[in-house]
């Protein structure tokens, strides 16, 4: 064959994806070929009452003339381009004030992440890009010196996850079948009824055992986790018109609110040891649970809090040496854990 011949040929091998291991192999002989080597990056909003560097309130603002700081829900958010300050906006002339609360909230969640070095001395850069959210043409971040690095996160897998609820829920299903049930015995078979459930105990728990054996924990570096601001939002809208003519006009226009433009973010970055898109999805669910717990981010992610970027790359299976990776890929701003697993589920047919 010739090299063109050979690379068509190559391009069209179909390959499927086994999302609990992490390998991509051939869809036909099922031999291994390539293992998938992730990365995470996770954005976190703080739910702190103002906004990284003014103070213009965030959704999490309190309404109710007290101390405490109630989350506004999507259904009473502020209306667009209401809260708002000029510096938010890049007015010439305005300057920015350092919020505490942030400060304060982005230590406590770099500290339940179990960092090793949160910094005395960290710095603010400014990283360029021109988009409309972005009023200012950049976004002020760290990245050399950041507020914390050095942490690690243990979690199970997402399809671990799930077997783990079901288990729990058929659990508890059981044991409301065994008090009806001990609530029917009589008087003078209560202790049979007793020994009976006993049994029933000793041969559910080592049921239990067999089908889901004692599961390791998975470990996950984190390099950094640095404070910065968030960016605007921008929605598309398309409109349909029919002219005189039966001419279809089709228009799209784009709105952007700032209500979220700096708004401040902490950005969770790990090291590449993750190997499935199972554990993708399943150290995002604890990194929120985990946020949550503490009060530094309401993980909600249906509203934008906690959004995540997947950095994922391509190596042979033969090899372990990170030096040997020939691909790569990064999908940005998945906001549920259902789509980092469903990112890279790769269907036989699909090469």
């Amino acid at each position: 064959l010739s090299s063109s011949a050979a690379s068509s040929q190559h391009h069209e091998q179909a390959l499927s994806y086994n999302r609990d291991t992490g390998i991509i192999s051939d869809a036909q002989s099922m031999q291994p070929l390539y293992q998938t080597i992730i990365g995470i990056e996770i954005h976190a909003q703080l739910a702190i009452p103002t906004k990284l560097f003014s103070s213009a309130p965030t959704k999490h603002h309190h309404h109710d003339g007290n101390n405490k700081t109630s989350s506004v829900s999507s259904t009473t958010a502020s209306s667009s381009n209401t809260n708002v300050h000029p510096f938010d906006l890049a007015y010439p002339g305005t300057l920015p004030t350092l919020s505490h609360a942030a400060i304060k909230s982005s230590i406590l969640s770099a500290a339940s992440l179990n960092c090793q070095h949160i910094h005395r001395y960290s710095k603010f850069e400014r990283k360029h890009y021109f988009y409309a959210d972005l009023p200012h043409g950049y976004q002020i971040t760290q990245q050399r010196w950041p507020l914390a690095s050095e942490g690690v996160v243990l979690f199970l897998p997402y399809s671990n996850l799930q077997n783990q609820q079901q288990g729990s829920d058929n659990d508890a299903s059981k044991k409301k079948k065994k008090k009806r049930r001990r609530g029917r015995d009589d008087g003078d078979n209560a202790q049979e009824g007793e020994n009976s459930t006993n049994k029933d105990d000793s041969a559910s728990s080592s049921s239990k055992q067999q089908q889901h054996p004692i599961i390791e924990p998975v470990q996950l570096r984190i390099e950094r986790i640095q404070l910065e601001q968030d960016t605007g939002k921008t929605t598309t809208h398309t409109t349909t018109t029919n002219s005189n003519n039966n001419k279809t006009t089709t228009t799209t226009t784009a709105h952007i609110n700032y209500n979220r433009a700096g708004c401040a973010l902490i950005e969770i970055v790990s090291y590449p040891d993750l190997r499935t898109a199972h554990e993708a999805a399943g150290v995002v669910e604890m990194i929120r649970k985990v946020l949550k717990h503490v009060g530094s981010c309401d993980g909600k992610m249906e509203e934008g809090s906690l959004r995540c970027d997947l950095n994922v790359s391509i190596a042979p299976v033969s090899s372990n040496d990170d030096t040997t990776i020939s691909s790569s890929s990064s999908t940005d701003n998945n906001n549920d854990e259902q789509q980092s697993n469903d990112k890279y589920n790769l269907p036989p047919g699909n090469g």
